[in-house]
């Protein structure tokens, strides 16, 4: 019997939990990041990172299995990457998602029309609309950064070979093994003629020491291991890759493709097991501490080397 396609594996969700493991279409973004959908508690690669990168009582603080948790109302650069995305990744219906502001209002007494601006009442009142409706408002600025970045994106050779091509708003849900915990994967665009996942990310830079920098404070490379690890215990993919593909935010909008080494997926996937071993370790206990166990003890700080090189560096010129 044929290996069944990528498309053949898919399962449209019935909007009940689910409790098996596959790649589900039709998942509406919020359920998808919320608890409900599945029949046990659920991680995402955003709720690994964060945890890495602050502490256990930072992951719980936002986590969607948390009651009181605190939900942050989106940036201005996380909005700004979303509207991108949705024009790169080729999705439909932009109207449908996203709410531009004209350039000019009526001014309530006279009519005349000026300048758009959030502090009047008129443009205040059309926000609320909008937001009611469901739709993301966005910026006026934000306008020529979104055409500017679909259009460099479209010029690359990798995109308009249909890098990001492929199965798009469909999520993938597993079961750690070791934890019981599920796992949560929403990758950009889901590859069916080839093996390698391409994400997108918005960023103010596209040099070198700004992607390093990038990857290593957001744990994209965790974000690409766990990524992977779904295409092959999941869609059975045997040697999948993973590529970046970076869009400077603001002009002149570069656009340059990186794929991390091999080393770089490991230490994601490193980052990943801790990560879910300590969630797991903290549901049983129902304890989340913070840094350095939340300060049960003192500890001493130190200069890093980088800085004692700097203060003995300026002394000696003073001297």
């Amino acid at each position: 019997m044929a290996e069944k396609t990528i498309e053949q594996r898919v399962t449209v969700w019935d909007g009940q939990r689910i409790s098996k493991p596959g790649i589900y279409s039709r998942v509406p973004l919020d359920a998808y990041h919320g608890q409900d959908i599945l029949d046990g508690p659920s991680v995402s690669s955003s709720n690994l990172r964060l945890l890495c990168s602050k502490s256990p009582k930072h992951f719980y603080d936002k986590w969607s299995g948390n009651p009181g948790r605190d939900d942050d109302e989106p940036s201005k650069s996380m909005i700004l990457g979303r509207a991108a995305h949705h024009l790169a990744l080729g999705q439909a219906n932009f109207a449908k998602e996203f709410a531009m502001p004209p350039d000019e209002y009526p001014d309530k007494d006279t009519g005349e029309l000026k300048k758009w601006t959030y502090g009047a009442a008129y443009c205040k009142r059309w926000r609320a609309k909008q937001q009611k409706l469901g739709l993301t408002v966005l910026s006026q600025d934000m306008s020529p950064a979104i055409i500017g970045m679909s259009r460099e994106l479209a010029r690359n050779p990798i995109v308009r070979n249909g890098g990001l091509g492929g199965l798009v708003e469909h999520s993938i849900f597993m079961r750690d093994e070791q934890t019981g915990l599920w796992i949560k994967v929403r990758p950009d665009a889901i590859p069916t003629t080839s093996v390698d996942a391409v994400d997108l990310k918005t960023i103010h830079s596209v040099l070198y020491d700004d992607i390093h920098n990038a990857i290593f404070e957001c744990g994209y490379h965790q974000q690409a291991a766990l990524t992977l690890d779904a295409f092959r215990l999941v869609l059975g993919m045997k040697s999948p890759t993973f590529t970046f593909v970076f869009v400077e935010s603001k002009r002149p909008f570069c656009v340059v493709p990186y794929e991390p080494k091999m080393e770089m997926i490991d230490k994601g996937r490193q980052q990943n097991r801790w990560a879910l071993d300590k969630i797991a370790r903290c549901i049983e206990h129902k304890e989340w501490p913070g840094p350095a166990n939340d300060g049960a003890d003192v500890r001493y700080v130190e200069f890093k080397e980088w800085a004692q090189k700097r203060i003995d560096a300026q002394l000696e010129f003073e001297q």
